[in-house]
């Protein structure tokens, strides 16, 4: 079994390292790969991208996705649903529905590239962690040092992350649940109140859809590794 491991905003392939290992260890001992998501041009370039890297690991694959990454992964497996065994999505939305939402949300999304490019990454990081939002992360073991190897990630990457897969820029992905033919797991945080509803709703739509909530907020592989460790284990067993 090949587990692909596919970060969020600001994040990388190190992301994973703290459950990585636990992951390997268990019944179902997988073989995990986490990937960079490269600067892009486009919502599509993106995908098209993450359903090319797919077939050079070995099936049976299963795709793991946080927040951005998991959005990338949901339209990868509604492109190309025969390349994955099973799919599982953390802290995921499948988009914004009114387009007037939508549109506003593109453009913030482009106000904070813009930020990006000007301030550099370090000031920028700072002022997204210091929000209500994060504020169970904030509390959580090794934050700092997860805020800081955020920083260090390069302005130019951030900023054709944060404006090309915005919310805004990807379509409305939630009309095609229905017709997502992978079995699905989707994770949520209990403290997420932002993404909770929404995963409850997405979990119902998708036919093959199961849905774990865990006593974290929105990061939940961080601020609760073990928990998180037990539901893709256990998930992956099943699939």
């Amino acid at each position: 079994m090949n587990v692909i491991l596919v970060h969020g905003f600001l994040g990388s392939a190190s992301d994973w390292d703290e459950v990585r290992p636990q992951l390997a260890s268990t019944a179902t001992r997988p073989s995990t790969h986490g990937l960079e998501i490269p600067p892009v041009g486009s919502w599509d370039e993106a995908v098209a991208w993450l359903v090319a890297v797919l077939p050079s690991l070995p099936p049976p694959r299963v795709l793991i996705g946080y927040s951005m990454g998991g959005r990338l992964a949901l339209a990868a497996a509604l492109a190309a649903p025969h390349l994955l065994r099973a799919l599982i999505l953390e802290s995921t939305s499948p988009g914004i529905a009114d387009p007037a939402e939508r549109q506003a949300r593109a453009a913030l999304d482009a106000q904070r590239a813009a930020e990006l490019k000007v301030s550099g990454t370090q000031p920028f990081v700072h002022s997204w962690y210091d929000t209500p939002f994060w504020s169970t992360l904030r509390d959580s073991a090794g934050f700092e040092a997860l805020r800081d190897r955020r920083g260090r990630a390069a302005a130019t990457t951030a900023a054709s992350h944060v404006e090309h897969l915005s919310p805004g820029r990807m379509p409305d992905l939630w009309p095609r649940l229905p017709d997502l033919a992978v079995p699905t797991l989707w994770i949520c945080g209990r403290d997420d109140p932002k993404y909770l509803a929404s995963t409850r709703a997405a979990a119902d739509a998708a036919p093959q859809g199961t849905i774990r909530v865990l006593d974290a907020g929105h990061n939940t592989h961080h601020e609760a590794p073990g928990a998180f460790i037990a539901a893709v284990s256990g998930f992956i067993a099943r699939a």
